[in-house]
């Protein structure tokens, strides 16, 4: 069964100062992740929701590229993580907080 750990409602400087955390813990639950713009995004609606597959160590670099090009509005638009095989998922969200999800205990204790 799948549980969902939700942060409450964090200021910019509070999301700002996760990335980094986020991208560390993440990165020792694996390599590759896919990454989905989502709701809020400044994109057409077709580009929304489209998987994309990248290496985590540069999901930081992405999430900073996409910031300043507009696309992505920390704490106000939504960016879905996740691994290959299902695992688990993060999500920047559009309500300023921050979503885990998986079904795997440990994963969520940790």
């Amino acid at each position: 069964m799948e549980e969902e750990i939700a942060t409450n409602p964090l200021t910019l400087e509070q999301l700002e100062k996760s990335i980094p955390e986020i991208v560390n813990l993440l990165l020792a639950l694996g390599t590759q992740v896919n990454v989905e713009y989502g709701y809020a995004c400044n994109l057409p609606i077709d580009e929304l929701w489209q998987t994309m597959q990248m290496d985590l160590s540069h999901l930081q670099d992405f999430i900073e590229r996409s910031r300043k090009d507009r696309i992505l509005d920390l704490g106000a638009s939504d960016l879905h993580v996740s691994d290959l095989k299902g695992r688990w998922s993060f999500t920047l969200c559009h309500e300023s907080d921050l979503h885990f999800v998986s079904s795997d205990r440990q994963l969520l204790e940790h």
